[in-house]
């Protein structure tokens, strides 16, 4: 997904509480290619298992938690954040 696909995850925001499991897929599957679109996939993700009940409260999570699994095999550049990270020592 390019910056198009960013951008209309960010936008569909709008609508999230209208059409709270739409905006959900849209936005999550945004962000499961493309870091720039996880802002709008973490509020999405949070609005839709606050409100919803359920099913739908169980597609969130599995949704969810496929997306955590699948994100470092699309992004393996995403995981550099972690690595330099966990390289700091406190030793003086």
């Amino acid at each position: 997904m390019g910056l198009a696909g960013d951008v209309v995850a960010c936008l569909a925001l709008w609508w999230r509480r209208a059409y709270r499991m739409a905006v959900f897929v849209l936005a999550f599957a945004a962000a499961v290619f493309s870091p720039l679109a996880q802002f709008a996939g973490l509020v999405a993700v949070c609005t839709a298992a606050s409100r919803v009940r359920g099913r739908a409260l169980i597609a969130v999570v599995v949704m969810a938690a496929a997306a955590s699994v699948v994100f470092p095999f699309v992004n393996p550049s995403a995981g550099e954040i972690v690595k330099v990270g966990s390289r700091r020592s406190c030793s003086r």
